[in-house]
């Protein structure tokens, strides 16, 4: 197969799946759309929560594979009003929003957060929530939170 001049079937691939998330994703969302960051696709959107607006940063990854499963799996209850539409964008904002903001407006979430974080129930996107918690609540606190240990320190 002879790819001179045409897209990588990769590239190929993050476009599609670009599409479907921004699909999925866009009535949480007040815009989205893709964007490139060096070879790497993102989908860059602004999100309101609580009166509050965010830019967030989603990368085409895993997370967000088992958030669009996760949004699959809660559409019909969505709708149906058994679960809040605000709850879903309170899971979106703490999954995505980068700890050194979550940290700053824990405060106003904390209880939001907790309550929405049995939503899930992908046991790893329901684990990474409830760390991302933790460790804001802890940077907020002023308490210093090493995330990765160095090579030295085993």
């Amino acid at each position: 197969m002879n790819m001179e001049g045409g897209l990588s079937p990769y590239t190929i691939y993050q476009i599609v799946f670009s599409r479907q998330a921004e699909r999925f994703l866009a009535p949480y969302f007040r815009e989205i759309e893709p964007y490139y960051e060096g070879e790497k696709l993102f989908l860059r959107g602004i999100i309101e929560v609580k009166g509050r607006t965010f830019a967030i940063k989603i990368p085409l990854d895993k997370r967000l594979r088992r958030l669009m499963r996760e949004l699959n799996r809660l559409e019909f209850p969505i709708l149906g009003g058994a679960v809040k539409y605000e709850d879903m964008k309170t899971v979106i904002m703490t999954i995505y929003l980068p700890l050194s903001v979550l940290s700053k407006v824990i405060h106003i979430y904390k209880g939001d957060i907790r309550r929405t974080t049995g939503l899930p129930k992908d046991e790893k996107l329901r684990n990474y929530m409830m760390f991302k918690r933790v460790v804001a609540n802890k940077m907020a606190k002023g308490i210093k939170v090493y995330l990765r240990k160095n090579k030295e320190e085993k």
